[in-house]
Order: C-alpha cells, then structure tokens, then sequence
C-alpha cells in the first residue's frame, strides 16, 4: 500500500522543540533540573479544512500554527518560546 509524505512542521525552543502534523502536535521540554516534561494533541483548528485555495492556504497554516502555542503552554508551562 503506498502512502503520501507525511508533513510535518516545528519550531526550535528556548528549551526544547515543538513539532506538529496534520492532526496533532507534540512538544519537548528540559527544565533548569534536568529533566525532560513532554505533552501532546490533538490540533483545533486545521488549516486542511481551507483546501487548495492558494491565497488563504498560507495564512491559514500560519494561524493553524500560532493557534498551537496557548495549548503548549497550558500542557508545558515551563515551555519558553524562541520570541519571548
């Protein structure tokens, strides 16, 4: 059975990395301590449900991805972003 390329997208921490994919999100943290927190989801709102249109495609992924930070932070409050 062939599959298509599984997409995936992230974004480098201060202290950990984020990676998200079509449906659901995971992210990676090391606290001062040492030790490793981890959380995962599943993603609110999908840009997929846009489609193909060309103007809207990227904003939407763009929202899709800022839409993830508040879960992220609620899941790992010691999570700190690369803009803060």
């Amino acid at each position: 059975m062939a599959r298509g390329k599984l997409r995936l997208g992230g974004m480098a921490l201060q202290n950990g990395v984020l990676v998200h994919g079509p449906t659901a999100w995971g992210c990676s943290i090391r606290l001062p301590s040492g030790e490793l927190r981890v959380a995962s989801g599943r993603k609110r709102f999908l840009a997929s449900r846009v489609g193909g249109q060309p103007l809207l495609r990227g904003p939407a992924r763009l929202l899709e991805t800022l839409a993830l930070l508040p879960n992220v932070r609620r899941a790992l409050p010691g999570a700190r972003f690369p803009f803060e």
